[in-house]
């Protein structure tokens, strides 16, 4: 079975990690799977772009697994989300993102993570950074 390598060139949330290090870890995930590395294919800086995605959802061995390095390479967009799901389900593919050590089969699998995104980001937002804090103190 093969493990095909998803990487991109784009921050990942508040993460931004460059390709040869997205590279590494997927590497030693299909080592660590026991599964063929397949050399990944780079989706470039332009927003909402899925072009290579698309084309390892529709080129990739049936029953084979994506490796990416983080969920938030996904769209957000629930409409892609949901053709990025059939796509899963017609080729018998999963999805597996290295940072959160999880598997993505259908969109069940990904709701929790996207939730728990969110809250974060709320959170991040709402709370006082640590200058804030370091100036009500004076």
């Amino acid at each position: 079975m093969n493990l095909y390598a998803y990487v991109t060139t784009r921050k990942m949330g508040d993460i931004f990690l460059p390709v040869p290090a997205q590279n590494s870890v997927l590497r030693e995930l299909a080592i660590r799977l026991k599964l063929n590395f397949i050399l990944p294919r780079v989706e470039h800086f332009y927003e909402d772009s899925f072009i290579e995605l698309n084309t390892i959802l529709k080129t990739a061995e049936k029953g084979s697994i994506i490796g990416m390095y983080s969920f938030l390479m996904l769209p957000l967009d629930i409409t892609k989300l949901k053709n990025i799901n059939n796509l899963l389900a017609k080729r018998n593919l999963r999805i597996f993102f290295a940072l959160e050590n999880r598997f993505f089969e259908n969109t069940c699998d990904i709701k929790n993570l996207y939730r728990s995104h969110v809250l974060k980001k709320m959170q991040l937002q709402n709370s006082p950074t640590f200058r804030e804090i370091k100036d009500n103190q004076k």
